[in-house]
């Protein structure tokens, strides 16, 4: 029985999709005493993992080791290993289309083939990220036709993932886990599996609670965010100091909390989430119209950041097409490897569009492919960004020395606001410095 197997910890547990959620989650797992059977399609990384070398921030290479060399753990790219599991923690991505529309198409693959070859018993849970009404009427139908009705030939839950890539002071065990499933027993049981992890749980009375739930922590976040990116913008153009500003509200100490403005929005979920929101409102004849607005916002800030850098040459009476330009930056986040939506990206791509320049480094990342090219990084210590024109803080990474990226620099434009209190100078200026306007 999977309750036995679960409390006495026998239970065999597979992760689908090894990566900044996936990956995690199947070490935890492996603490806590399951045997664990990893699921990633992707073979370089299984192979990667099989070294005992990791890929994802603040999973160290000595986990992956014990992991490995743990008896009884598995890692394949084969779903048909799911077969021997009694609980599947599916961890796909759920991106967006080039359209800008959610993409299911990766967890409904996954889907689609392990219900050919499910059996009895097992819990799976959904951790990607779903629109509201998505376990029920989608999920469910794509695990089972035929058989044992839910809940008791197998079960179903939705616990969406919390994870805040790059810091390590909230690790899986220290944020609770929505918990809904499909059925009440389905429920029980992946709280008790979650709780065998050391997790802590919060039920929810139906999966569109945890759904919508997970969708409104990202909105918040995206429109709040385009809401400073606007003031930043309007405050700037008007000779005030949003950096001021920001840290005279935030001594309130209550009622308020600091977003900080940028070069846009990226990552997994800020970007990704308030869509996947504003278009099941939209399939329900309703129109999202706060984070639509604060999307467009936000999506317009790379265009408004390429053409900070081009005012910030023409005050030097430099060409930019003539101008060599290098970010020190290209992820989504500070201190992560991974840039999907990387607002500094879509600002190199703009420039590249507009036939300047643009070299990069990042400790974090080797190579960039866009349009049909790869580039790679540059190698750079302080001295060598002062061979170029100008130099973008786009990501303020921890292992940047500031000081001597500002003393290098001819020119420093800084995205980060780590460098607010040097704005103004002849060579430094901030995204929304007054100074540069």
């Amino acid at each position: 029985m999977l309750q036995e197997k679960l409390t006495s910890r026998t239970a065999r547990i597979g992760v689908v999709g090894l990566g900044y959620v996936g990956l995690p989650l199947a070490l935890l797992c492996n603490r806590r005493g399951f045997t664990v059977t990893g699921i990633e399609s992707n073979e370089e990384k299984i192979e990667q993992l099989r070294r005992g070398e990791s890929y994802v921030v603040n999973v160290a290479d000595s986990d992956v080791r014990a992991f490995v060399k743990e008896p009884g753990n598995i890692l394949s790219p084969d779903l048909g290993e799911c077969t021997t599991c009694d609980v599947v923690l599916v961890c796909t991505p759920t991106p967006l289309t080039e359209s800008g529309q959610p993409d299911y198409s990766h967890l409904f693959d996954v889907l689609n083939a392990m219900s050919k070859q499910m059996r009895e018993h097992q819990l799976i849970v959904i951790e990607s990220t779903v629109g509201p009404q998505m376990t029920e009427r989608e999920i469910l139908p794509r695990l089972h036709e035929t058989g044992p009705p839910v809940g008791e030939g197998f079960f179903l839950a939705y616990s969406p993932e919390r994870v805040d890539a790059g810091n390590a002071q909230l690790s899986l065990e220290h944020v609770p886990k929505l918990v809904s499933g499909v059925t009440d027993e389905c429920c029980r049981l992946a709280r008790l599996f979650y709780s065998s992890l050391e997790i802590s749980t919060v039920e929810t009375s139906a999966p569109i609670i945890a759904e919508m739930a997970k969708l409104l922590e990202n909105t918040y976040r995206d429109v709040n965010i385009a809401l400073i990116n606007e003031m930043a913008r309007i405050c700037g153009a008007n000779g005030v100091d949003i950096w001021e500003v920001i840290s005279a509200a935030s001594t309130k100490g209550h009622g308020f909390q600091p977003f900080y403005p940028g070069p846009g929005v990226g990552g997994h979920c800020i970007p990704v989430d308030s869509v996947y929101y504003s278009t099941w409102a939209r399939s329900t004849g309703h129109v999202a119209g706060l984070a639509e607005m604060s999307r467009q916002i936000n999506a317009s800030m790379p265009e408004y950041a390429a053409d900070r850098i081009e005012q910030a040459l023409h005050r030097r009476w430099i060409d930019p097409r003539r101008a060599k330009i290098l970010f020190m930056g290209v992820t989504y986040k500070k201190d992560v490897n991974d840039v999907r939506q990387s607002p500094a990206v879509s600002v190199i791509k703009i420039l590249k569009r507009r036939g300047i320049r643009v070299d990069f480094h990042d400790p974090f990342v080797h190579r960039l492919s866009f349009a049909g090219q790869t580039f790679e990084r540059v190698p750079v210590d302080g001295a060598a960004s002062s061979d170029y024109d100008c130099v973008v803080l786009a990501v303020d990474h921890s292992c940047y020395e500031l000081r001597e990226i500002v003393r290098a620099s001819t020119l420093l434009l800084d995205f980060t606001g780590r460098l607010a209190g040097q704005a103004g100078r002849d060579d430094v200026f901030d995204l929304f410095d007054v100074s540069s306007s």
